[in-house]
């Protein structure tokens, strides 16, 4: 028997719709994907606390006048809407150079639907 009384949350829209908006630097959209205490550890170790101190690290990593790009390969999530796991690829372009991330980020999904924590791991390229 399942308790109806906790909200279920569909984690794969949640992570569409960051990775959607992130890259189109629709900032209203991801503060409201986000909990105000959202932490973000880096795959260099690095932690970012808050929505706002998340925001603004957004922002910096994608200034308006870089070109910037994201594909989202596969999604996976927690049948109990708590977690998704996103394989993604990024590109960005900015003042002639580019750089190319290949990254597996876990989003962690509160009761509420927002995303409250979001992990990075760099991952090797793929071979083509």
């Amino acid at each position: 028997m399942t308790d109806d009384s906790s909200p279920i949350h569909d984690p794969e829209k949640i992570a569409r719709a960051f990775f959607a908006c992130a890259p189109a630097r629709e900032w209203a959209a991801v503060e409201a994907l986000l909990e105000a205490g959202v932490t973000r550890t880096g795959s260099e170790g690095s932690v970012i606390t808050g929505r706002d101190d998340y925001l603004a690290y957004l922002r910096g990593a994608l200034p308006e006048r870089a070109r910037y790009s994201s594909e989202v390969k596969r999604i996976a999530a927690a049948a109990d809407g708590s977690a998704a796991l996103v394989e993604l690829d990024e590109r960005l372009e900015l003042d002639g150079k580019v750089e190319e991330l290949h990254e597996v980020m876990v989003l962690g999904i509160s009761p509420g639907g927002r995303i409250a924590s979001i992990t990075a791991y760099e991952r090797a390229a793929r071979q083509q």
